[in-house]
């Protein structure tokens, strides 16, 4: 099964120049946008599965009538597109989306359009990460209240109606938002070229200045002694760590994986460290057969991997053995919510057999998902988005459709912890480790 996409892809992508801002305020008459609604609401109904799990098929014919109905003379394609990826977004399907994430968006938004700042969400609140060209009147980690008069709890709960995960989980749509908030913003408010927002410690609103010049930050921070997709790191004599950003390695590259994680643990087994942590924070899936190889390295008894699966994949709903070199110790998986598809898959199994110590926030995805895409591209407007057309889940007991899979212990990075650059999850499950011993 494919990932929607790797963290590499977007490293790649945010070394682009934005092009083609006249796409945005594009105007196609509104009969043309009304046929490409048409077209995406079919290729749903007649490809996707199970595309009313998570919505009634009234309530999607309700959501659909609402958009074609608010279509005018004046509607851009920037915010047409905004109002097909809510109605495309409603079936909570992370892999029935547009190609990739925000990308297709973010490619056509004009420097001047964005919302002028760098922001993220912790827990529910939204904050300053860097203010950017408007420094001299805002800080980092000041926390934003309202943004033109409207409050941001407001704000984000109809930002994420457009956001595609599985379930609509919150994990995967907070960490979307985070790579893409000030994308995602100016679409929200109608690519506007004014801003007011009010912050905590500040009585007034502050008007903001926009942007002349925009890069997107690196997403691996470059602190991060892991800078690679994957890592096998010794944070001392009795813990190991192994980083594993994503499991998309197929074909020949599934030899790729398969060697990180053979010489991986020929040297854990030969260092004999107590502990392994495995930290898989931002990864997007890939290949089921590399998230089983990994499993098959922490298990400590047969198991299988799928009870429902796609075609290609029948080898892992037989049963699993571990491997010989398999881990023998104390095994901790740490994850923030920004976990994908198969890496679903993956804290699933480990959680449902009892594999490791789950450690962090909720996921972003859980043991159950639709995935074997078909992609799609509208006829007169040209946006290129997939819809699912099988129905994949591990072979698990008491984890619930819709429902994230539960961290055995709870831990979230705070906004003061992430400008100080202290990896919270991380450092929790070490302090654990040293409260055990």
């Amino acid at each position: 099964m494919r990932a929607f996409i790797t963290i590499a892809a977007l490293l790649c992508f945010f070394a682009y120049t934005p092009v083609n801002f006249a796409t945005i305020n594009k105007i196609y008459d509104p009969e043309s946008y009304r046929e490409d609604i048409d077209q995406l609401v079919t290729s749903v109904k007649e490809n996707h599965p199970r595309p009313f799990m998570f919505i009634s098929e009234k309530e999607f014919n309700q959501l659909v009538d609402t958009k074609k109905n608010e279509i005018t003379s004046k509607t851009t394609y920037g915010q047409f597109i905004w109002d097909m990826s809510e109605i495309l977004a409603s079936i909570g399907c992370g892999h029935s989306s547009f190609r990739y994430y925000f990308i297709q968006e973010d490619n056509i938004l004009p420097t001047n359009s964005r919302f002028p700042m760098d922001v993220k969400v912790f827990g529910d609140r939204l904050y300053i990460t860097d203010p950017l060209i408007n420094s001299k009147n805002l800080s980092k980690g000041q926390e934003i209240l309202t943004i033109n008069g409207k409050d941001t709890q407001v704000i984000l709960s109809d930002i994420y109606t457009h956001i595609f995960a599985d379930a609509n989980l919150k994990g995967s749509k907070r960490f979307n938002f985070n790579v893409f908030a000030n994308s995602y913003l100016a679409y929200y408010f109608d690519l506007t070229n004014t801003y007011s927002v009010k912050v905590s410690g500040n009585k007034d609103e502050v008007r903001l200045t926009m942007l002349t010049d925009y890069k997107h930050k690196p997403m691996i921070s470059p602190k991060d002694g892991c800078q690679d997709q994957l890592c096998l790191e010794f944070i001392n004599s009795n813990t190991a760590k192994l980083t594993v950003r994503t499991f998309n390695y197929y074909g020949e590259r599934s030899k790729i994986f398969e060697e990180f994680i053979d010489k991986s643990f020929a040297e854990i087994k030969a260092r004999k460290p107590q502990n392994l942590i495995v930290d898989i924070r931002g990864n997007g899936g890939g290949n089921s057969f590399s998230a089983a190889y990994l499993l098959a390295h922490i298990a400590d008894k047969e198991f299988i991997f799928y009870k429902e699966y796609a075609p290609g994949a029948e080898r892992l709903k037989q049963p699993i053995e571990p491997y010989p070199n398999a881990y023998h110790g104390d095994v901790y998986v740490i994850t923030d919510g920004s976990d994908g598809s198969s890496a679903g898959f993956f804290l699933s199994l480990a959680k449902s057999n009892s594999f490791a110590v789950i450690i962090g926030d909720d996921s972003g995805s859980s043991f159950s998902t639709n995935a074997g895409y078909k992609d799609h591209e509208l006829r007169n407007t040209g946006i290129k988005y997939r819809v699912s057309t099988v129905i994949m889940d591990t072979n698990v007991d008491g984890l619930i459709y819709g429902k994230p899979i539960k961290p055995d212990y709870r831990a979230v990075q705070s906004i003061d912890d992430y400008l100080n650059n202290k990896d919270t999850i991380l450092d929790f499950t070490i302090q654990m480790i040293n409260s055990k011993n």
